[in-house]
């Protein structure tokens, strides 16, 4: 069985999908789509994508949806046309959500980069993450080496899409000082929230966050921004406009 269409390198990789099927199309329209699936771990903000199974057994990609709503076991998902993925060169594939397609919920959610304001921190939350929920992670100096090279110590929203896109990214992790936080890097929403009463101490800061470059400065006629982050939690507790 083949899958067809761009997406094809997401679902080979795939470490956390959870797969179930439509159970129903509320409504649908030329640029949204909205759908109901029965899926217990199914989780608000979390990312899917509508997967066509054709006669011939090969798959297509046709939407990519976030998850809006729960009640009980069923989920409400938005759903738009996928418009190519990750290659804009590439044919656009088309067809109309019926009952029993297949969904795939967050197809690489296992597969993560993990950000936190210090070494110790760092390795405490991927170790847990590793053992307890099976998480993969790429290293953070993935996310550093284009911030370094364009002289920007504020990652913003917009770099964390493109970095997701690029290393087929399910997750990012935030280690909080009181809390991990796991975002859908497609929805960049909170799906999963860890306790957690981490002390940081101020010489042990890695600034924009932990990473093995050298520091990261701002532009040398960048006069109107300050030189780093301040505080950790509160810059990207921002980002992802969360208390």
């Amino acid at each position: 069985m083949k899958i067809l269409g761009v997406f094809l390198l997401a679902i080979t990789f795939s470490f956390g999908g959870i797969n179930t099927t439509v159970t129903k199309v509320v409504t649908q329209e030329d640029e949204k789509t909205v759908i109901e699936i029965d899926e217990e771990e199914a989780i608000v903000g979390m990312s899917a994508i509508v997967i066509r199974v054709l006669e011939s057994d090969d798959e297509i990609v046709g939407y990519r949806c976030d998850v809006v709503g729960k009640k009980e076991d069923i989920a409400t998902l938005n759903c738009i046309k996928h418009n190519g993925f990750f290659q804009e060169a590439m044919p656009k594939i088309q067809f109309e959500i019926k009952e029993e397609d297949k969904v795939i919920l967050s197809p690489l959610g296992k597969r993560a980069i993990l950000l936190a304001p210090t070494h110790n921190i760092y390795l405490k939350t991927r170790k847990i993450l590793q053992q307890e929920k099976g998480f993969e992670f790429v290293s953070s100096d993935l996310l550093a080496a284009p911030l370094f090279s364009s002289s920007n110590p504020f990652p913003n929203k917009e770099e964390f899409t493109m970095m997701c896109d690029r290393y087929l990214l399910g997750s990012i992790v935030f280690g909080f000082k009181s809390k991990t936080s796991i975002v859908d890097c497609q929805t960049f929403k909170v799906v999963e929230e860890i306790e957690n009463n981490y002390e940081i101490k101020e010489k042990d800061i890695i600034k924009p966050f932990f990473h093995r470059l050298d520091k990261i400065e701002k532009g040398v006629f960048d006069w109107f921004t300050p030189e780093e982050i301040e505080d950790f939690d509160s810059y990207y507790k921002g980002i992802l406009d969360v208390k």
